[in-house]
Protein backbone atom coordinates (compact mmCIF):
# COMPACT_ATOMS: atom_id res chain seq x y z
CA UNK A 1 0.00 0.00 0.00
CA UNK A 2 1.46 3.32 -1.06
CA UNK A 3 1.77 6.39 1.14
CA UNK A 4 -0.78 8.16 -1.10
CA UNK A 5 -3.31 5.35 -0.53
CA UNK A 6 -2.69 5.42 3.24
CA UNK A 7 -3.17 9.19 3.33
CA UNK A 8 -6.41 8.89 1.34
CA UNK A 9 -7.76 6.21 3.70
CA UNK A 10 -6.81 8.35 6.72
CA UNK A 11 -8.74 11.35 5.35
CA UNK A 12 -11.75 9.11 4.65
CA UNK A 13 -11.75 7.74 8.20
CA UNK A 14 -11.32 11.21 9.72
CA UNK A 15 -14.19 12.58 7.64
CA UNK A 16 -16.39 9.68 8.73
CA UNK A 17 -15.51 10.25 12.37
CA UNK A 18 -16.22 13.98 12.05
CA UNK A 19 -19.55 13.28 10.33
CA UNK A 20 -20.56 10.73 12.98
CA UNK A 21 -19.51 13.06 15.82
CA UNK A 22 -21.41 15.95 14.26
CA UNK A 23 -24.50 13.78 13.91
CA UNK A 24 -24.28 12.71 17.53
CA UNK A 25 -23.90 16.31 18.72
CA UNK A 26 -26.78 17.46 16.56
CA UNK A 27 -28.96 14.61 17.78
CA UNK A 28 -28.10 15.10 21.45
CA UNK A 29 -28.31 18.91 21.48
CA UNK A 30 -32.13 19.07 21.23
CA UNK A 31 -32.39 16.50 24.02
CA UNK A 32 -30.06 18.46 26.29
CA UNK A 33 -31.88 21.65 25.43
CA UNK A 34 -35.19 20.06 26.31
CA UNK A 35 -33.80 18.91 29.65
CA UNK A 36 -32.69 22.38 30.72
CA UNK A 37 -34.93 23.55 33.60
CA UNK A 38 -37.03 26.58 32.67
CA UNK A 39 -37.62 29.27 35.27
CA UNK A 40 -40.97 30.88 35.80
CA UNK A 41 -41.26 34.20 33.95
CA UNK A 42 -40.79 37.32 36.03
CA UNK A 43 -43.98 39.36 36.23
CA UNK A 44 -45.40 42.35 38.08
CA UNK A 45 -47.50 40.00 40.20
CA UNK A 46 -44.60 37.75 41.21
CA UNK A 47 -41.96 40.43 41.85
CA UNK A 48 -43.60 43.80 42.44
CA UNK A 49 -47.01 43.56 44.09
CA UNK A 50 -45.61 42.61 47.50
CA UNK A 51 -44.25 46.15 47.82
CA UNK A 52 -46.22 48.30 45.37
CA UNK A 53 -49.59 46.54 45.60
CA UNK A 54 -51.49 44.79 42.82
CA UNK A 55 -52.94 48.12 41.66
CA UNK A 56 -49.49 49.81 41.79
CA UNK A 57 -50.89 52.40 44.20
CA UNK A 58 -48.42 51.50 46.95
CA UNK A 59 -48.48 49.64 50.25
CA UNK A 60 -46.99 50.11 53.68
CA UNK A 61 -43.62 49.10 52.16
CA UNK A 62 -43.33 51.19 49.01
CA UNK A 63 -45.01 54.17 47.31
CA UNK A 64 -47.35 54.28 44.35
CA UNK A 65 -45.61 54.00 40.97
CA UNK A 66 -48.49 55.05 38.72
CA UNK A 67 -47.22 58.70 38.63
CA UNK A 68 -43.76 57.46 37.57
CA UNK A 69 -45.25 55.27 34.83
CA UNK A 70 -47.27 58.09 33.32
CA UNK A 71 -44.27 60.45 33.28
CA UNK A 72 -41.53 58.14 31.97
CA UNK A 73 -40.80 56.04 28.90
CA UNK A 74 -40.45 52.26 28.74
CA UNK A 75 -36.66 52.63 28.46
CA UNK A 76 -36.57 54.75 31.63
CA UNK A 77 -38.71 52.15 33.42
CA UNK A 78 -36.34 49.38 32.31
CA UNK A 79 -33.35 51.37 33.59
CA UNK A 80 -34.91 51.64 37.05
CA UNK A 81 -35.89 47.95 37.13
CA UNK A 82 -32.43 46.79 36.05
CA UNK A 83 -30.43 49.12 38.33
CA UNK A 84 -32.81 49.38 41.29
CA UNK A 85 -32.86 52.19 43.83
CA UNK A 86 -30.93 50.85 46.83
CA UNK A 87 -31.08 54.21 48.62
CA UNK A 88 -34.87 53.89 48.65
CA UNK A 89 -34.97 50.19 49.44
CA UNK A 90 -35.57 48.85 45.92
CA UNK A 91 -33.31 46.01 44.74
CA UNK A 92 -32.53 45.48 41.05
CA UNK A 93 -34.35 42.83 39.00
CA UNK A 94 -33.07 40.90 35.98
CA UNK A 95 -36.16 41.15 33.76
CA UNK A 96 -35.26 40.18 30.19
CA UNK A 97 -36.51 42.14 27.16
CA UNK A 98 -39.68 40.07 26.73
CA UNK A 99 -40.50 40.29 30.44
CA UNK A 100 -39.90 44.04 30.45
CA UNK A 101 -42.28 44.45 27.52
CA UNK A 102 -45.01 42.57 29.40
CA UNK A 103 -44.27 44.52 32.60
CA UNK A 104 -44.44 47.91 30.88
CA UNK A 105 -47.67 46.97 29.10
CA UNK A 106 -49.26 45.82 32.36
CA UNK A 107 -48.25 48.97 34.24
CA UNK A 108 -49.51 51.24 31.48
CA UNK A 109 -52.78 49.31 31.54
CA UNK A 110 -53.07 49.97 35.29
CA UNK A 111 -52.24 53.64 34.75
CA UNK A 112 -54.82 54.07 31.98
CA UNK A 113 -57.52 52.11 33.78
CA UNK A 114 -57.80 49.46 31.07
CA UNK A 115 -56.60 46.89 33.63
CA UNK A 116 -58.45 46.77 36.94
CA UNK A 117 -57.46 44.75 40.02
CA UNK A 118 -58.43 44.71 43.66
CA UNK A 119 -56.34 47.14 45.72
CA UNK A 120 -53.82 45.45 47.96
CA UNK A 121 -53.98 42.04 46.30
CA UNK A 122 -50.72 40.15 46.19
CA UNK A 123 -48.91 41.34 49.28
CA UNK A 124 -49.28 43.66 52.20
CA UNK A 125 -52.48 45.44 51.37
CA UNK A 126 -52.59 48.45 49.09
CA UNK A 127 -52.92 51.89 50.57
CA UNK A 128 -56.35 52.14 49.04
CA UNK A 129 -57.39 49.22 51.26
CA UNK A 130 -55.63 50.61 54.33
CA UNK A 131 -52.97 48.95 56.48
CA UNK A 132 -53.41 45.47 57.92
CA UNK A 133 -55.64 45.51 60.99
CA UNK A 134 -54.61 43.08 63.78
CA UNK A 135 -57.47 40.85 64.91
CA UNK A 136 -58.10 37.70 66.96
CA UNK A 137 -57.46 34.46 65.10
CA UNK A 138 -57.05 30.73 65.55
CA UNK A 139 -54.57 29.18 63.11
CA UNK A 140 -54.26 25.46 62.45
CA UNK A 141 -50.72 24.08 62.36
CA UNK A 142 -49.65 21.19 60.13
CA UNK A 143 -48.91 19.05 63.21
CA UNK A 144 -52.57 19.29 64.24
CA UNK A 145 -52.22 21.94 66.95
CA UNK A 146 -54.11 25.22 66.93
CA UNK A 147 -52.52 28.55 67.83
CA UNK A 148 -54.81 31.25 69.18
CA UNK A 149 -53.93 34.89 69.60
CA UNK A 150 -53.79 38.17 67.71
CA UNK A 151 -52.94 37.96 64.03
CA UNK A 152 -50.57 40.89 63.50
CA UNK A 153 -49.70 40.31 59.83
CA UNK A 154 -50.74 37.91 57.09
CA UNK A 155 -49.99 37.16 53.44
CA UNK A 156 -50.49 34.19 51.11
CA UNK A 157 -47.05 32.94 52.22
CA UNK A 158 -46.56 33.77 55.92
CA UNK A 159 -48.11 35.24 59.04
CA UNK A 160 -47.23 36.43 62.55
CA UNK A 161 -49.37 35.65 65.57
CA UNK A 162 -49.05 37.18 69.05
CA UNK A 163 -50.15 34.73 71.76
CA UNK A 164 -51.28 35.60 75.28
CA UNK A 165 -47.84 34.78 76.73
CA UNK A 166 -46.43 37.80 74.83
CA UNK A 167 -44.59 35.70 72.25
CA UNK A 168 -44.67 36.31 68.51
CA UNK A 169 -44.95 33.16 66.38
CA UNK A 170 -43.38 33.45 62.91
CA UNK A 171 -45.37 31.17 60.62
CA UNK A 172 -45.04 29.81 57.09
CA UNK A 173 -48.34 29.35 55.31
CA UNK A 174 -49.20 26.34 53.15
CA UNK A 175 -52.79 26.55 52.00
CA UNK A 176 -54.95 26.71 55.10
CA UNK A 177 -52.32 25.39 57.54
CA UNK A 178 -49.12 26.83 59.03
CA UNK A 179 -45.73 25.73 60.32
CA UNK A 180 -43.49 27.63 62.69
CA UNK A 181 -40.41 29.06 61.03
CA UNK A 182 -37.13 27.58 62.25
CA UNK A 183 -34.74 30.01 63.92
CA UNK A 184 -31.61 27.89 64.16
CA UNK A 185 -28.86 28.78 64.74
CA UNK A 186 -30.32 31.37 67.09
CA UNK A 187 -28.90 34.05 69.32
CA UNK A 188 -30.74 37.16 70.47
CA UNK A 189 -29.27 40.66 70.20
CA UNK A 190 -31.26 42.40 72.95
CA UNK A 191 -29.29 45.64 73.24
CA UNK A 192 -27.16 48.10 71.28
CA UNK A 193 -23.96 46.17 72.07
CA UNK A 194 -25.55 42.74 71.87
CA UNK A 195 -25.24 41.91 75.57
CA UNK A 196 -24.43 43.41 78.96
CA UNK A 197 -20.70 42.91 78.30
CA UNK A 198 -20.74 45.64 75.65
CA UNK A 199 -18.25 43.79 73.42
CA UNK A 200 -20.62 43.35 70.43
CA UNK A 201 -19.50 39.72 70.12
CA UNK A 202 -21.60 36.84 68.83
CA UNK A 203 -20.72 33.19 69.33
CA UNK A 204 -22.53 32.16 66.13
CA UNK A 205 -20.21 30.62 63.52
CA UNK A 206 -22.45 30.35 60.47
CA UNK A 207 -20.87 33.49 59.00
CA UNK A 208 -17.08 33.54 59.08
CA UNK A 209 -14.10 35.06 57.27
CA UNK A 210 -14.25 32.44 54.52
CA UNK A 211 -17.85 33.06 53.44
CA UNK A 212 -18.55 36.65 54.49
CA UNK A 213 -17.72 37.84 50.96
CA UNK A 214 -20.72 35.91 49.67
CA UNK A 215 -23.26 37.75 51.81
CA UNK A 216 -26.10 39.40 49.89
CA UNK A 217 -29.30 41.20 50.92
CA UNK A 218 -32.09 38.77 51.85
CA UNK A 219 -34.74 41.50 52.15
CA UNK A 220 -35.02 45.28 52.39
CA UNK A 221 -37.36 47.26 54.62
CA UNK A 222 -37.63 50.94 53.68
CA UNK A 223 -38.37 53.20 56.65
CA UNK A 224 -40.81 55.90 55.45
CA UNK A 225 -39.28 59.38 55.39
CA UNK A 226 -35.77 58.16 56.24
CA UNK A 227 -33.73 57.80 53.01
CA UNK A 228 -30.45 57.66 54.97
CA UNK A 229 -30.69 55.89 58.30
CA UNK A 230 -28.14 53.76 60.16
CA UNK A 231 -29.36 51.89 63.22
CA UNK A 232 -28.36 48.85 65.25
CA UNK A 233 -31.46 46.67 65.44
CA UNK A 234 -32.55 44.72 68.51
CA UNK A 235 -33.47 41.08 67.79
CA UNK A 236 -35.37 38.85 70.24
CA UNK A 237 -37.01 35.51 69.35
CA UNK A 238 -36.79 36.18 65.63
CA UNK A 239 -38.38 39.63 65.84
CA UNK A 240 -36.25 42.60 64.79
CA UNK A 241 -36.96 46.01 66.30
CA UNK A 242 -35.72 49.13 64.52
CA UNK A 243 -36.26 52.81 65.20
CA UNK A 244 -36.39 56.02 63.24
CA UNK A 245 -37.17 59.57 64.27
CA UNK A 246 -40.09 59.28 66.73
CA UNK A 247 -41.07 55.88 65.32
CA UNK A 248 -40.41 52.19 65.91
CA UNK A 249 -41.05 49.05 63.87
CA UNK A 250 -41.19 45.34 64.69
CA UNK A 251 -40.24 43.07 61.78
CA UNK A 252 -40.13 39.36 61.10
CA UNK A 253 -36.34 39.01 60.94
CA UNK A 254 -36.57 36.12 58.49
CA UNK A 255 -38.69 37.90 55.87
CA UNK A 256 -38.60 41.64 56.69
CA UNK A 257 -42.38 41.69 56.99
CA UNK A 258 -43.74 44.40 59.29
CA UNK A 259 -45.49 43.08 62.42
CA UNK A 260 -46.38 46.43 63.98
CA UNK A 261 -45.29 50.04 63.99
CA UNK A 262 -45.52 52.92 66.45
CA UNK A 263 -45.29 56.55 65.36
CA UNK A 264 -45.27 59.38 67.87
CA UNK A 265 -46.56 62.63 66.49
CA UNK A 266 -44.61 65.57 67.86
CA UNK A 267 -46.72 68.76 68.11
CA UNK A 268 -45.41 71.77 66.23
CA UNK A 269 -44.10 74.58 68.44
CA UNK A 270 -44.99 77.99 67.10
Amino acid sequence: MTRRTIAKLTRTVNNAVRYETSFILLAVAPILSAQQPSRAPRTFESHCTICHGADANGTDRAPAIIPFITAHSDDELAAVVHSGRPDRGMPRFEFDDAEMKVLASHLRGLASGSISVAAGRGGRGGRGAGPFQPHPAALKLQDGRTLEGTLTSSSPFNATLLTTDGRFHLLIRSGETYTERGLEPKRDWPSYDGSDTGNRYSSLEQINKTNVKHLAPAWIFPVPGAPRLEVTPVVVDGVMYITGANEAYALDATTGRQIWSLVRLVPLVC
